[in-house]
């Protein structure tokens, strides 16, 4: 567990991810059984920490080209979900270059240090929500009925 984290990120955030990663039914089943509070904090800390790493319109150069904004909030999205460690170092290094070639590496499944999350979930209404920093929305959604985005502006 992470003794120092951001003032935007918890210390509890990271401590789900470790228990959860990288199997999205573990984190799915987190979000089942956690209060609607919970969901929701944990989805405005996964927002936090992303966006503390760069801003997404300003992304990284990497072999002369530059990473759309669309691009840049997808690789910090998944920073944050390979847990406290990485997220600390994207934060404090100088550039992002590191970070996107084993980023890279882990969406082709060539790096076992920082894999790629399973995707796969027991419940077909998870479908297309399947990432660590968005399947908290559909299952806010079945659970309550309410969209969680209204809680997070």
């Amino acid at each position: 567990m992470p003794e120092d984290t951001s003032e935007f990120v918890p210390i509890w955030f990271w401590a789900v991810l470790e228990k959860t990663r990288p199997s999205l039914q573990r984190l799915v089943e987190w979000l089942e059984a956690a209060t609607r509070e919970q969901i929701i904090e944990f989805q405005r800390s996964y927002v936090d920490a992303a966006q503390e790493i760069c801003d997404y319109w300003d992304g990284p150069i990497v072999d002369g080209i530059g990473f759309s904004e669309d691009n840049t909030e997808d690789l910090c999205e998944w920073i944050v979900s390979q847990g406290h460690v990485l997220w600390r170092k994207a934060i404090e290094a100088p550039d992002l270059e590191y970070f996107v070639r084993i980023y890279w590496a882990a969406e082709r499944k060539a790096d076992s240090e920082w894999p790629a999350w399973d995707i796969s979930v027991t419940n077909p209404i998870y479908r297309g929500y399947q990432s660590p920093g968005t399947v908290s929305h559909a299952v806010f959604q079945h659970r309550f009925s309410e969209d969680l985005h209204e809680y997070l502006a």
